[in-house]
């Protein structure tokens, strides 16, 4: 059989169709190409200098337009007075007299000094008014000046000439244009909107421009509106620009001679442009011949690279170039050195794929899956599941953050390795095993028959429940369990493990040590995620009431204010208690949003409640321990109550003992805060708490309320021993106690004997809408029941 040979090398050069153009023929392209560009470029600079210079050379003028107009304006208004007091210099100034020369001097007024109006007035009456004299807006005692336009725009003076005479007049502006035509060779046209010729759509007031150059301005008028450009006109050349004027809804079109400005610079181009072709055809001419050699030595490398990969050995040979080594010499070293490298390139290539692939797929610090991989795996188990069901178990480490803040991170890594080793090697039989997150792994299982996955589970129990050794120490940690059970192949990765996640949160919050995941679950969390939605819409459809419970002095049974009780009308489930939803809200910031609505509402019907006659009276709300936490508090409690123009002791804030202590010291800034405003504060439910006593003395409080706990078993010798201790601390501490859930006359009669302060319950008041409060009791009509001062029992303290 003959053997095969190799196909010949087949150059890309030979195989391309495309037209071919030769490095010599582009270097000329592209010396060409750079005087041409060079040429342009300082064409382009040298407009974008005259462009500048004309910017400035028009903000020059400008401003000083600007300054002189303001100066003759000023000079007028000098001239003005001036002439003025010139009327009434001989003898003392009579308001009648004045009205009488300027009634006879006014055709020379107007001819001679430009006055087209003017007002003499004493005292708010009209002594003598000619020409056009405009009301004044806003006007105030004193010397005033201004501009306005009608037909044209004039400069209106008012001059208090004593104190009770008053003098308006009304200067025209073509005179001051003149002056500034002819001192500033600047030609003007003063536009404002009217009738009368029009330039860009407004009304021309007064014109300083040289004869016919209205006309020549009207023709560029195309209706567009107004931009500032440069004109030719007559061989010359014109800025053309706006110039406002503040006081009106006027301006000026001012133009400009900038002939001799605009060819001094294009001749400063023109040199530029000749001093470029010359040198810059020079060098190109000399880049172009040692370019040219420089190609011939490319060419060359280009027909020995085709076969540098079959024969490394036949590389070119640097050759003897010229005076120094170029390029070119370290192209043909490097060619030779080429070959030699690309394979060991291939193999550091083809390990660092290795190496990212592995990162993509697995957690470094474990070795295990990671969570992208692990939701491939799911993927793909439910995509293969027949007649079986998949077992994704989460399993949580309980005591991986005690480790992190007590021994370190350092010890936190050993036992995150300890525990997936042990993982491991209780899940040889399973189908998946990965990190999930921190202390969260995931257990992948396929079974048939549901022992083997409880015998999975009592080894993963088992497996974790020996203590770990960690350097210098022992750790004894446990697990909680989470576990889905999937038949249907349809579900995706993210659906399997959020049900497991579901079912390990479950088990947490009963206690468990294991909880498998059921549409009860689901129904449940639905369920919460229903009332919290409801809730954003109760608090913006304003579905929640405050009902009243009316507190007393227990020693003289005086009315002193009220505690608010939130309600919710539920527009499916009719009134519901705050027992139902609040524990919902106090884990999310919606409760802070419902709190601020509390302290809104109370203090609205602290208003409503002194117009009803119910005096100066108190209000108490309850808050959650995450209002206080929250450092914005005293900044609103302080607002509201300035808005609704209450005393800062009428609004009682409320606040459960046993709430401030794990967070008690930054709760404490806003209780300090909220005390310096003079708001009251109330320890809510006190006694209830373990730490009530440590904490009582640091707080800054006003009132303590009893738990109605204590107050039920008040026949109980020990409880009301109890009761009277906690009287007797808070009255030595400075504050006042309130006892709640008075339901008897005989508790009534034991909390007045025991000396406590206030008192409420439904023996003295159900809590009640603001409206049946107004209805049961006016400021006329009394229908509460009112409190009898007890008599102290027999041998106790009076």
């Amino acid at each position: 059989m003959p053997r095969r040979l190799a196909p010949p090398f087949v150059s890309r050069r030979q195989g391309n169709r495309k037209p071919y153009l030769s490095l010599q023929s582009k270097l000329l392209v592209l010396l060409g190409t750079l005087l041409l560009g060079g040429g342009l470029l300082i064409w382009q600079q040298g407009a974008g200098q005259l462009k500048a210079q004309q910017h400035q050379f028009q903000a020059s003028r400008s401003q000083e337009l600007q300054q002189l107009l303001l100066s003759l304006l000023a000079q007028e208004r000098r001239h003005a007075a001036s002439q003025v007091a010139a009327l009434s210099r001989d003898q003392p100034l009579l308001p009648e007299v004045l009205a009488a020369r300027l009634l006879a001097r006014w055709p020379v007024l107007q001819q001679d000094w430009q006055w087209r109006g003017l007002r003499l007035s004493e005292q708010g009456r009209e002594l003598v008014s000619l020409g056009e004299v405009p009301p004044w807006p806003d006007r105030d005692r004193g010397d005033l000046s201004r501009l306005f336009c009608l037909n044209a725009c004039y400069q209106q003076l008012s001059l208090q000439l004593t104190d009770s005479v008053q003098l308006e007049l009304t200067l025209g502006l073509s005179g001051v244009l003149q002056q500034l035509h002819q001192g500033l060779g600047l030609d003007l046209a003063l536009l404002r909107p009217g009738p009368g010729q029009r330039l860009w759509g407004l009304g021309i007031a007064q014109t300083a421009t040289r004869p016919g150059f209205v006309g020549q301005l009207a023709r560029l008028d195309k209706g567009q509106p107004f931009q500032s450009q440069v004109l030719a006109i007559d061989d010359r050349r014109w800025l053309l620009w706006w110039q406002p004027l503040e006081e009106l809804s006027a301006g000026l079109v001012v133009v400009a001679d900038i002939s001799e400005l605009d060819d001094s610079l294009l001749g400063l181009r023109n040199r530029a442009l000749l001093a470029w072709w010359g040198l810059g055809g020079l060098v190109c001419l000399l880049l172009g011949m040692g370019g040219w050699r420089l190609a011939g030595r490319l060419e060359a490398q280009i027909q020995a690279l085709p076969h540098l990969a079959e024969r490394p050995q036949q590389a070119p040979q640097p050759g003897s170039g010229w005076l120094w080594r170029d390029q070119l010499d370290d192209l043909e070293e490097v060619t030779a050195d080429l070959a030699l490298h690309l394979d060991k390139m291939q193999v550091q290539v083809k390990g660092q794929l290795e190496m990212l692939e592995y990162r993509l797929r697995y957690d470094p610090l474990t070795g295990l899956a990671n969570r992208a991989y692990l939701e491939e795996k799911i993927a793909l188990l439910l995509s293969l599941l027949e007649g079986e069901e998949l077992a994704v178990i989460f399993v949580d480490i309980q005591q991986f953050k005690a480790v992190n803040d007590s021994l370190g991170y350092e010890q936190g890594d050993v036992l995150l390795r300890e525990v997936a080793g042990r993982l491991r090697e209780a899940a040889k039989a399973c189908q998946g095993l990965g990190r999930f997150s921190g202390d969260k792994f995931v257990v992948l299982l396929k079974f048939r028959d549901r022992a083997r996955l409880q015998l999975l589970l009592d080894q993963l129990q088992w497996q974790l429940q020996v203590p770990v050794a960690l350097p210098g120490s022992q750790c004894q940690v446990s697990a909680v369990l989470g576990v889905a059970c999937l038949k249907d192949a349809d579900l995706g990765p993210g659906e399997a493990l959020r049900r497991a996640d579901l079912a390990l949160h479950h088990a947490k919050e009963q206690g468990l040590a294991l909880g498998y995941y059921n549409q009860a679950m689901q129904d449940r969390l639905q369920a919460r995620l229903a009332l919290e939605r409801d809730l954003i819409e109760a608090l913006k459809l304003q579905q929640f009431e405050l009902y009243l419970q009316p507190k007393y002095r227990l020693d003289d049974g005086e009315l002193v204010g009220f505690e608010g009780l939130i309600r919710w009308h539920h527009p499916r489930k009719g009134l519901v208690s705050p027992q139902a939803f609040i524990p919902q809200l106090e884990g999310t910031d919606r409760i802070i949003d419902l709190g601020y609505w509390i302290i809104e509402e109370a203090l609205a019907i602290l208003t409503r409640l002194e117009a009803a006659g119910f005096g100066h009276c108190h209000l108490a709300v309850n808050l959650a321990c995450r209002q206080f936490l929250d450092a914005s508090l005293p900044t609103f409690v302080s607002a509201a109550l300035q808005r609704h123009q209450l005393s800062p002791s009428q609004l009682e804030l409320e606040v459960t003992e046993s709430s401030l202590v794990d967070h008690f010291d930054n709760a404490m800034a806003s209780l300090n805060a909220l005390k310096a405003l003079g708001v009251t504060i109330a320890i809510d439910d006190f006694g209830t708490g373990y730490s009530s006593l440590s904490y009582l003395r640091r707080l800054p409080f006003d009132v303590v309320k009893i738990d109605r706990s204590f107050v039920a078993s008040l026949g109980d010798p020990a409880s009301e021993q109890i009761v009277t201790s906690l009287v007797d601390l808070v009255h030595n501490l400075g504050g006042q106690v309130v006892a709640e859930g008075i339901e008897t006359r005989q508790q009534l009669q034991q909390l007045q004997e025991l000396g406590c302060d206030l008192g409420q319950g439904l023996l003295l008041g159900p809590a009640v809408p603001e409206t049946e409060l107004l209805r049961r009791q006016g400021p006329n009509l009394l229908e509460w029941p009112r409190v009898r001062a007890a008599k102290p029992r027999q041998g106790s303290k009076p």
